[in-house]
């Protein structure tokens, strides 16, 4: 017999859902992904929403949602108190639906788009708020490494919007004796001055074709197609001059792209100094 998949799990649950007050459709950009689509039928709200039925750790909820919240979408809302409603779609309600998973909606916005929306000048704003993304996954999973094939986002014309971070890297997060999260400081150090930006670059080529070489010569250091599109001499120095780098060296290099004060100041800020002073 055929084991269940993503998408088998997705149908199911969409035909659930989909009634008078909600339709419930397919995530038309994270094709064969455990999320999909409900609109409100009454003011025509969007929901990005999540799907799982397994979590190691679930949190308790006021009486007026319908069940526990997987540790996966309380870290998404974590991550949206530290990050904004600007770069992580906000958490709106938490339910569990008639075969048992549960699913979580997540507010977006309707002038979202594909990452096709990402104009060649945009690119080094796109990729430094990439580099930021890791950065705050990571520390929130106690130091763990992420993989960003695990996340998954929406664009606005100029930058990545979080739909989630992954329900894998999740579970694999650093933790002590009954599952209790732990930030791991010298491993989150460790990360931030040893790892460069290239988890971020494979990425990019991933999600940016058009932008990318796609046979680079021995011996090339520029990443860039250049054949259409011709990128401005910071786009070089952050993607293609900077992969040797250390993580907080291109942090601290490049802040000026993070175009959110708050941001700037009081999270990024905050690591490089908490980083300055070992």
């Amino acid at each position: 017999m055929r084991a269940e998949t993503d998408t088998d799990r997705i149908k199911r649950v969409i035909s659930h859902i989909d009634r008078v007050e909600y339709h419930a459709t397919d995530c038309k950009i994270h094709s064969r992904k455990a999320c999909f689509l409900i609109v409100n039928n009454d003011n025509e709200h969007r929901y990005h929403c999540l799907c799982t039925n397994y979590s190691t750790v679930w949190k308790s909820l006021p009486t007026s949602h319908s069940c526990d919240l997987p540790e996966h979408f309380y870290e998404m809302i974590e991550m949206h108190k530290l990050l904004g409603s600007e770069y992580v779609l906000p958490f709106s309600n938490c339910f569990r639906e008639r075969s048992g998973y549960s699913v979580g909606m997540f507010y977006q916005p309707v002038d979202l788009y594909a990452p096709r929306k990402i104009e060649h000048e945009a690119l080094k704003e796109t990729a430094y708020a990439l580099i930021v993304f890791f950065c705050a996954v990571c520390y929130q999973l106690g130091g763990h490494v992420p993989d960003m094939k695990r996340f998954l986002f929406l664009y606005t014309p100029r930058h990545p919007v979080l739909c989630d971070m992954g329900s894998w890297n999740v579970e694999k997060r650093e933790r002590l004796v009954h599952h209790k999260p732990h930030l791991n400081v010298k491993k989150w150090h460790r990360v931030m001055q040893k790892k460069t930006i290239r988890d971020i670059l494979r990425y990019l080529k991933l999600e940016f074709q058009l932008y990318f070489k796609q046979k680079k010569k021995k011996g090339q250091r520029c990443l860039l197609n250049e054949t259409e599109k011709c990128f401005d001499t910071e786009t070089h120095q952050l993607l293609c001059q900077s992969q040797q780098k250390s993580i907080v060296q291109v942090l601290k290099e490049f802040n000026h792209l993070m175009p959110q004060s708050g941001i700037r100041r009081e999270v990024i800020g905050d690591w490089i100094q908490t980083l300055a002073t070992e």
